[in-house]
Parts: C-alpha cells; structure tokens; sequence
C-alpha cells in the first residue's frame, strides 16, 4: 500500500480541494460585488444626456464618452461581462452613443 493510498491522505487531498472551491466560491462572491461597484460608479459618471464626465459634477466629455464606449465594446466583444450586467451596460451604451458620435 503507498502513502498516496492510504484514507487520510485522500480525505486530506479532498478537504484541500473543498478549501479550494470554497475559496474560489468566495472570490466569484467579492469579484461580483466589485463589479457592481464599479457599475455603479460608471453610471454616476454618465450625464443625464447620455455622455460621461471626467470628475462627478463635471460637463460631460466626447472624448471620455468615446473612451468608455469603446472600452465596453472590447469587454464585450471577449465576453468579459457577468451576464447579468449586459442590459445594464447596454441601457448605459444606447444612451450615450448619440453623444460620442456627436449626433
């Protein structure tokens, strides 16, 4: 019989990988929850126009306007984005287009 064989090293192999998946767990949790606040903090940037600014309170910028659009566009396109963002990011994208393309 080898030591790998042997009850406690496999139950210690499996605690390892429960430890393992909990932690992983743990961090989807934190990593959603990141996602949200920097969800939330875009959209505290997005003009009520549509277009975003650089400092909160500030007039509204084509170039950051073009620069977020674009960025969410890439994000996308690698499929980056939690699911349950897309329509939030999509809500967030149709109503600032008009302002990046200066329409």
């Amino acid at each position: 019989m080898l030591l790998e064989e042997t009850p406690w090293v496999l139950q210690a192999q499996n605690e390892t990988q429960q430890k393992k998946n909990v932690a992983l767990l743990f961090d989807l949790v934190r990593m959603s929850g990141e996602l949200n606040k920097a969800y939330d903090k875009l959209s505290q940037l997005q003009s009520p126009n549509g277009g975003f600014v650089w400092f909160k309170g500030g007039r509204d910028d084509r170039f950051m306007t073009q620069y977020i659009v674009t960025g969410i566009g890439h994000l996308k396109k690698i499929n980056a984005i939690e699911k349950s963002q897309v329509q939030k990011l999509d809500n967030m994208i149709s109503k600032a287009i008009p302002i990046s393309t200066g329409k």
